[in-house]
């Protein structure tokens, strides 16, 4: 909601900037608060939007992961993902939601509860979190990505796995 608000507001400031130029008048904004629509789109629709360089401004939190207590694969996705923000935001989403919700990259699918059903967007975000942590870049990541790698052998029993870590480490 935070994220869309901020994107509302950025278009807003746009479009007044837009208005004072006809005008012969500049508008200059903070760098917060322009607008950050830099997700590379492919014209045949084919490839999914994403973008190929880091935030240039705050990103703001994915959802929290406990309010998915009840769903163990979001739980879990939801967890790796509030680690791995920056990495996300420059990762696709092969489930090609920017079709359908106008997400412009992975990070996208956990500022709302996309993330919590998707299995696509799951598998994408686990496997981003722990190339990271091999020291992967999200560079390395996309080319992974785009070459059908980040599949999970056997999902469901990972994702369980991982959730168990997550809670054996609270207690």
């Amino acid at each position: 909601m935070k994220y869309a608000i901020t994107t509302s507001l950025c278009l807003s400031i746009a479009l007044f900037g837009a208005a004072l130029s006809l005008l012969g008048l500049t508008l200059r904004t903070a760098p917060s608060l322009q607008t950050h629509n830099t997700a590379i789109r492919s014209t045949e629709g084919q490839t999914p939007a994403y973008h190929s360089h880091p935030p240039e401004m705050l990103l703001p939190q994915t959802l929290d992961a406990s309010s998915f207590e009840g769903n163990h694969k979001a739980y879990v996705a939801y967890t790796l993902t509030a680690r791995v923000r920056e990495v996300l935001y420059q990762e696709p989403c092969l489930c090609h939601c920017n079709r359908f919700a106008g997400h412009e990259s992975l990070f996208d699918c956990y500022t709302s509860k996309h993330g919590a059903t998707c299995y696509t967007c799951q598998a994408e975000a686990v496997f981003c979190y722990e190339q990271t942590r091999k020291g992967w870049g999200a560079s390395r990541i996309r080319k992974a990505i785009f070459a059908g790698t980040w599949k999970l052998p056997d999902f469901e029993r990972h994702m369980e796995t991982l959730y168990e870590q997550f809670h054996s480490n609270k207690e």
